[in-house]
């Protein structure tokens, strides 16, 4: 009997060192451990890292009110941003302030001129990334100006920018692209992107209606500018010295006098000049002033033409193709661009015989391809 029960013992303190054995070391599982490789250790939720940086993803909720310094405007239905002073890099500005809607980012009043706007809302900050509510109407006088980091520059959807005041981004040389085709924006003042040296791209509203005098002067990396049918004034400057401009696209309403300075002057790149559609006369003074080769396309619907819109200076040679009836020639005047001209015109339209040229210049069919 007695080794009968020294045996159970024995047994007994066997199993529980056993129990306590796989308490200590509990068994590998999917649910135990992450999926690591190559003897990474594995991250925890608070150690986790990315690849990306803060640059990369600005953030989207809105920067805290008292990153702003703002008034309520005169007729109490909005809020007026008057300066940025917090210290993100990415600002998110927000739409309402005291449950009232941002509408402006007018800038800091001039004290001898309220009127007046004696520093813009960011200008000279060290901002890269800002997104722009869609209660904004106005983005105000040197709002950005100077400021030489900035990259990116957001409209939200449905956005009521209506406009650009003057020199607002003047002089931001990190800025590449600029999309305004989701606001109801009017018109840019003037001086508004001057001196934007990295500027490649820019996307108009449809809703655009005017350009300032030298409002995109000395952007020397656009490419190209494709104005909206909406478009109908373009002061004198707005695109001289834009020099890799290599396609213009002109819209049938675009009124094309500029009697100081020509709107593109300074633009030895430029190759082809597209009037679109349902422009019906090509009268004016000053669009283009330049002396390098140019194509120029007329569209059928154009029945007038004058040369006064174009200052092609020599050694320039000027190929001119009509999609239409040869158009009336007014306000005729001896230009010595015509002498190196060649005019293309569809063998099926009609007027050639009798076009006012035909004599000063080449004409001849379109070459069949």
């Amino acid at each position: 009997m007695k080794k009968f029960l020294s045996l159970l013992l024995v047994l007994i303190w066997a199993i529980s060192l056993s129990a306590c054995g796989d308490l200590a070391n509990p068994p590998i599982n999917n649910e135990s451990i992450s999926d690591t490789t190559d003897g990474e250790k594995p991250t925890t939720d608070n150690e986790a890292t990315s690849d990306t940086t803060d640059d990369e993803n600005p953030p989207i909720e809105p920067n805290p009110v008292s990153d702003f310094e703002y008034e309520i405007n005169s007729i109490q239905t909005g809020i007026w941003i008057k300066k940025y002073v917090g210290s993100s890099e990415h600002v998110v500005i927000p739409s309402h302030i005291e449950n009232l809607p941002v509408v402006s980012l007018r800038g800091v009043p001039d004290e001898n001129y309220p009127s007046s706007v004696d520093e813009g809302v960011f200008e000279g900050s060290n901002v890269k990334t800002v997104i722009i509510p869609e209660t904004v109407l106005v983005i105000g006088f040197t709002c950005f100006h100077d400021c030489q980091s900035l990259t990116s520059v957001t409209f939200t959807a449905n956005s009521a920018l209506a406009f650009v005041k003057g020199r607002a981004f003047q002089n931001c040389t990190a800025l590449e692209q600029i999309d305004f085709s989701s606001t109801k924006l009017q018109e840019i003042e003037l001086f508004a992107f001057n001196g934007c040296t990295k500027l490649k791209e820019i996307t108009f509203s449809s809703t655009l209606e005017k350009i300032g005098e030298k409002a995109f002067y000395e952007c020397p990396s656009l490419l190209e500018v494709d104005f909206p049918d909406s478009l109908i004034e373009v002061e004198g400057g707005a695109f001289a010295y834009c020099t890799s401009i290599e396609k213009v696209w002109v819209p049938a309403r675009m009124n094309l006098i500029a009697l100081e300075e020509a709107i593109f002057y300074g633009v030895p790149n430029l190759k082809t000049i597209e009037f679109k559609e349902g422009r019906e006369s090509i009268m004016g003074y000053g669009l283009f002033n330049t002396n390098v080769n140019i194509e120029m396309i007329i569209p059928a619907s154009v029945k007038k033409l004058s040369p006064l819109p174009f200052f092609f200076n020599p050694p320039s040679i000027v190929t001119i193709t009509f999609l239409g009836n040869a158009p009336e020639i007014v306000e005729d005047k001896d230009v010595s661009w015509l002498e190196n001209a060649i005019i293309y015109y569809d063998p099926e339209t009609v007027g050639w015989e009798t076009f006012a040229w035909k004599d000063k210049c080449e004409v001849k069919p379109i070459p069949q391809k």
